[in-house]
């Protein structure tokens, strides 16, 4: 339905961190930041409109890298997110398909020349559908394992890669009409690709 009433959006955001980097062993970050958005524009399911809400974002953000030896390293990262309207009738409430923690870890190196091995796993935790304004269709928990091989040599490269090992059964994204109906749209189950890259 057209609505020419909804107006810009004006995100005003704010962020500070530390950093430290050893030369060896690899470094370490923590990061505070706080999103304030006037007029976010989001889809009301229950007056079938695109309508202007006042958001915040604020939440925690830490990593690191650290070298397991010359030749193999280990990453991590978690996201805390607090996300909710700033006011009017869903004050407090959380925002729709916004996760509160996710996180990713994995490994990347290789002991032979040319060669790079990597695993990666990603963990998204509580989110609620899109239109859910009302915070009652909390989406389920998931993780899931994936991993990558490469041979590359100058500009080109070859790689295999396979997603969702654990062919874990989970939907990244929901909608919902806000109060009786919840629709999930199944992610893919393990899959497996295999490419030629070439840098020109």
């Amino acid at each position: 339905t057209a609505n020419p009433n909804v107006e810009p959006s004006v995100a005003h955001h704010k962020e500070i961190g530390v950093r430290y980097a050893h030369p060896v062993f690899g470094s370490i970050r923590a990061d505070y930041f706080n999103i304030e958005t006037k007029k976010e524009i989001l889809f009301n399911d229950i007056s079938n409109q695109s309508e202007n809400f006042d958001t915040r974002r604020q939440g925690i953000e830490l990593a690191n890298e650290i070298a397991l030896t010359p030749e193999w390293q280990l990453a991590f990262n978690y996201t805390y997110t607090k996300a909710e309207f700033d006011n009017g009738v869903y004050d407090g409430k959380a925002v729709p398909l916004t996760p509160e923690s996710r996180w990713s870890a994995g490994v990347v190196g290789g002991p032979f020349h040319h060669w790079t091995f990597s695993v990666q796993a990603t963990g998204v935790y509580d989110q609620y559908a899109i239109n859910d304004f009302n915070n009652i269709f909390l989406m389920d928990d998931y993780w899931v394992l994936g991993g990558k091989v490469s041979y590359r040599k100058k500009n080109w490269e070859i790689f295999a890669r396979v997603e969702n090992v654990l062919d874990e059964k989970y939907s990244s994204f929901a909608t919902s009409d806000g109060i009786t109906v919840l629709n999930l749209n199944p992610s893919p189950t393990s899959y497996f690709e295999a490419g030629f890259r070439l840098e020109i």
